[in-house]
């Protein structure tokens, strides 16, 4: 029987901009399967919570053919209240740089070979992923 793959992902900056990261994380019948943290950089708030998206959209493209056998639906867990409603076609997006990523997240959502969604949690449901994005901005603050 094919099961619901959940995602989480998150993205922070200290400052914004400011020194930012990414944190994603792969939860399948409740055990963590795959996790990543990424540095971004100088960027803002925003910007990186649509990056640490992208980002596990397209490792989830690229390990598509590992899940096919055992993934029915994709469940992504946002706290980013904004990301979810330009995703979900709920919000216009007006600023051109928020365009540029909605419409790269779009066209790697339509390469998606599984049924998804994309939801809002509140933050202390995405723990998580908020861990992994911490640990690179403290690494980064403690250099």
């Amino acid at each position: 029987m094919k099961k619901i793959l959940e995602i989480f992902t998150d993205g922070g900056s200290r400052g914004n901009p400011g020194d930012s990261s990414g944190g994603i994380v792969f939860v399948l019948e409740g055990k963590v399967i795959f996790q990543s943290k990424i540095f971004f950089g100088q960027m803002t708030n925003n910007m990186v919570e649509y990056l640490a998206f992208i980002n596990a959209c397209v490792f989830l493209i690229e390990k598509s053919k590992n899940f096919k056998k055992k993934i029915r639906k994709v469940v992504f867990f946002l706290d980013s209240l904004l990301v979810v409603n330009q995703l979900n076609f709920v919000w216009l997006i007006k600023d051109e740089k928020m365009k540029f990523l909605a419409t790269n997240a779009s066209v790697l959502l339509k390469k998606l070979p599984f049924e998804f969604c994309i939801k809002h949690i509140g933050r202390e449901k995405n723990t998580k992923a908020d861990d992994l994005v911490n640990q690179v901005l403290d690494l980064i603050k403690s250099s």
